[in-house]
C-alpha cells in the first residue's frame, strides 16, 4: 500500500505539471475501443486558370494597290499601340517632289528636340519636308515615347514594306538600327551603320536616330559623315 507522503508527493507533481483536473467536461466511456482517427477530407485541387494569349494576326496585304487602301488597313488593324480614339495612323507620308525616302521608328512630336535635330540632319543633305517621303516602322508613338520594341516592329514590318513598294523610292535613308530590317531581316543592325544596303531597286543607308544622338553627342560626327555620303550619291 502506497504511503500517504508518497501519494501526496505524486499528486503535487501532477499539479505542478498542470494536470489538476481529474475529469473531462463530457462523459467518456473509458473501456470502449478508441475511435479511428478521422482523416481530413482531401481538398479538390483545381488547376490554375491560365490566360490565353491570342496571337497577333498577320496582315494580308497582297491585294492592296494604293496608299489609301494601305492606310485604311493600318487604321483597322488590331494592336495595343492603336489608340482607338480616332487618331489616324502615321505609317507613311508621300511627297510629290520626293528625292528619297526616310525610314524612322515612329512619328515625332512636332517641335520636340528629336524633330528639330532630325530637321537639322536632313538639312545636311540639302532637303526640306517636301523633298522626301517618309515611312515609320510604327504608325503611332509608343506610350511615353519609349524606344520601339522589336516585337512591335515585327508586327508592322509588312505594312512598312508595302508602303515602300507603293512609293517606289530610288534611295532610302534609314534612321535607327531597326530600319535595317526593312532591307534584309537577316542584317545585323549595328555593323550596317553607314554601309550601303539594297532594298529591291533602291540604295539604302542607315544612320543614327535623333534620340540616340541626343543621348550620345559623340556619335554626331559619325552621323554627319553618313549624311555626307548619302547626299553625295543622291546628288550624283
Amino acid at each position: 500500500m502506497i504511503a500517504r507522503h508518497e501519494a501526496s508527493s505524486a499528486l503535487a507533481w501532477l499539479v505542478d505539471a498542470g494536470l489538476d483536473t481529474l475529469v473531462e467536461p463530457l462523459p467518456r466511456e473509458w473501456l470502449a475501443e478508441p475511435a479511428a482517427a478521422r482523416m481530413p477530407s482531401s481538398a479538390v485541387v483545381r488547376p490554375m486558370a491560365v490566360a490565353r494569349i491570342e496571337p497577333t494576326p498577320v496582315p494580308v496585304l497582297e491585294s492592296i494597290d494604293s496608299l489609301e487602301s494601305l492606310e485604311e488597313a493600318v487604321r483597322t488593324f488590331s494592336h495595343r499601340l492603336n489608340p482607338q480614339d480616332g487618331m489616324p495612323p502615321q505609317l507613311f507620308r508621300d511627297a510629290t517632289a520626293a528625292r528619297f525616302l526616310l525610314i524612322s521608328e515612329m512619328p515625332l512630336d512636332p517641335g520636340s528636340e528629336e524633330a528639330l535635330l532630325e530637321s537639322a540632319m536632313l538639312s545636311v543633305i540639302g532637303t526640306h519636308r517636301d523633298g522626301y517621303a517618309r515611312v515609320n516602322l510604327l504608325p503611332w508613338r509608343t506610350p511615353g515615347g519609349r524606344g520601339a520594341k522589336s516585337s512591335d516592329v515585327e508586327v508592322f514590318l509588312p505594312f512598312a514594306a508595302k508602303a515602300i513598294d507603293l512609293l517606289k523610292p530610288r534611295m532610302i535613308l534609314g534612321l535607327g538600327q531597326q530600319s535595317a530590317q526593312i532591307a534584309d531581316k537577316t542584317t545585323k543592325p549595328a555593323p550596317s551603320r553607314g554601309d550601303w544596303l539594297t532594298m529591291k531597286d533602291a540604295s539604302m543607308m542607315v544612320t543614327f536616330l535623333p534620340a540616340t544622338l541626343l543621348g550620345q553627342s559623340a556619335l554626331k560626327a559619325n552621323a554627319w559623315a553618313d549624311l555626307q555620303r548619302f547626299a553625295s550619291r543622291l546628288n550624283a
